[in-house]
């Protein structure tokens, strides 16, 4: 996997990591997006426990899920620092010609067929973002503002018309004697323990 080009910090190891491995006849497929200070390696603990914490043989919605909740109680107490990092996350479990599929955050599954000699891509997820209202509705329930970095910073008037390409929508700490944190484009994760009292679970 190649890392991505952070010209002020040339050094920065690749947070992604993915998975492409057979358990009790299925087949995984897993990609985990790092982000934060730390992003790298819950990613790699992420890729390398999700299997581990499946608690089945069959293929099952409520055990991938289960699965994806112990990963991040596990990340929690492994001595990474996941307070400001953690990992979005994407399974997709294929076995006996049915497919399973799991995500966290932004991680988005695409299938892509041809019809007529012509490619075409159709989303198997919906992003958890505070784009989709749900979510941002869920987030503010839990005590978190949603708005820019731009927002924030009173540098942009408050609406929530946003478009992609933009500035995203992010999850903030409503105490800002504390600072400008969490700072989450997404509303799900893997770690990230400082947003979970905001919503971001």
């Amino acid at each position: 996997m190649q890392r991505g080009y952070y010209p002020s910090d040339l050094d920065k190891p690749c947070q992604d990591s993915f998975l492409d491995d057979n358990f009790h006849g299925m087949h995984w497929f897993c990609v985990f997006d790092g982000h934060g200070p730390t992003g790298h390696d819950c990613a790699q603990y992420a890729r390398d426990n999700v299997i581990e914490n499946y608690n089945g043989t069959a293929m099952s919605k409520d055990t991938l899920g289960g699965s994806l909740f112990n990963v991040n109680k596990g990340l929690r107490e492994s001595g990474i620092d996941d307070s400001n990092s953690g990992t979005t996350a994407l399974t997709a479990l294929i076995k006996g010609g049915k497919l399973l599929i799991a995500n966290v955050g932004d991680c988005r599954c695409v299938v892509v067929s041809s019809v007529d000699g012509k490619l075409s891509a159709r989303a198997l997820t919906s992003d958890q973002t505070p784009h989709r209202k749900d979510e941002r509705e869920r987030i503010k329930k839990a005590g978190g503002l949603v708005m820019t970095s731009e927002q924030y910073d009173g540098e942009e008037a408050m609406h929530e018309q946003w478009v992609d390409g933009d500035s995203p929508p992010r999850i903030w700490s409503p105490n800002r004697d504390e600072g400008k944190f969490p700072g989450c484009a997404f509303t799900r994760s893997i770690g990230d323990k400082n947003g979970e009292d905001l919503g971001v679970t």
